[in-house]
């Protein structure tokens, strides 16, 4: 029997640039009992959920794909939003009898055996590599601990080419694998809910990978598994942070 799997995540229309593209990698996943529920934060009263469903809810069978509006169209500040969604994909897991949360942000493109290889390892939480930023500071979204105390637990990214020496096809803990491809196992969901703390640029995965620590569970990347991140920086839409 294959453990049920939720692929879920936030999304806004800021990312349909690459929708279609995201949507016709996920259909040719090769696990065979998975479903899509994505938790749109655009401010635009449930339109861009209604039109994803629209466009793409027929290409699954048995209503395995669905875009829900998370109803966060007063709050001002673009973390709080994705918090709220990234809580939503939580509580579905939690709700609907799922054993996995794939979390699998919107622009991020694994490979199409990237379920049962995560799933294979048998970890609480384990994901792929990807890559963050651009330009120069492009760089893999794969941090270590420099520094943790009861109060205090900090990470750094890899410097850009340090990673070279990490990524090297074995399975290893990390401090943070980010939240682009994670496989999160429901124990660790029903301990953990996503936070962000108001007037900081701290984002929900950066408080979920400290909580993990501090829960004693260990974050582990598949350095095998490399997804593409299509990703724009965000200044194009004028997003504020704060």
């Amino acid at each position: 029997m294959f453990p049920k799997v939720l692929i879920s995540a936030p999304t806004a229309n800021a990312k349909n640039y690459c929708f279609h593209a995201w949507i016709e990698n996920v259909m040719n996943f090769t696990y065979p009992n998975f479903e899509v529920r994505l938790f749109d934060n655009s401010i635009d009263s449930g339109k861009n959920a209604q039109y994803l469903n629209a466009e793409y809810k027929k290409l699954f069978n048995d209503n395995k794909f669905i875009a829900i509006h998370s109803k966060t169209d007063s709050l001002s500040s673009v973390i709080e939003r994705m918090c709220v969604s990234h809580n939503l994909c939580r509580e579905n897991t939690l709700n609907g009898g799922f054993e996995y949360l794939l979390h699998l942000e919107t622009d991020v493109f694994p490979e199409s055996d990237i379920i049962e290889s995560l799933i294979y390892h048998n970890k609480e939480m384990i994901g792929a590599v990807y890559d963050r930023d651009n330009g120069k500071y492009r760089t893999s979204m794969l941090q270590k601990h420099i520094w943790s105390s009861p109060l205090n637990v900090t990470a750094f990214n890899f410097e850009t080419g340090e990673e070279l020496f990490a990524i090297d096809g074995t399975v290893k803990p990390y401090a943070s694998i980010g939240l682009g491809c994670a496989l999160i196992h429901k124990s660790v969901l029903q301990k953990i809910s996503f936070r962000f703390i108001k007037n900081q640029n701290g984002h929900p995965d950066k408080y979920f990978s400290e909580d993990c620590f501090r829960n004693n569970i260990k974050i582990y990347a598949d350095t095998s598994k490399y997804c593409r991140h299509d990703n724009q920086a965000w200044g194009i839409y004028g997003l504020d942070f704060k």
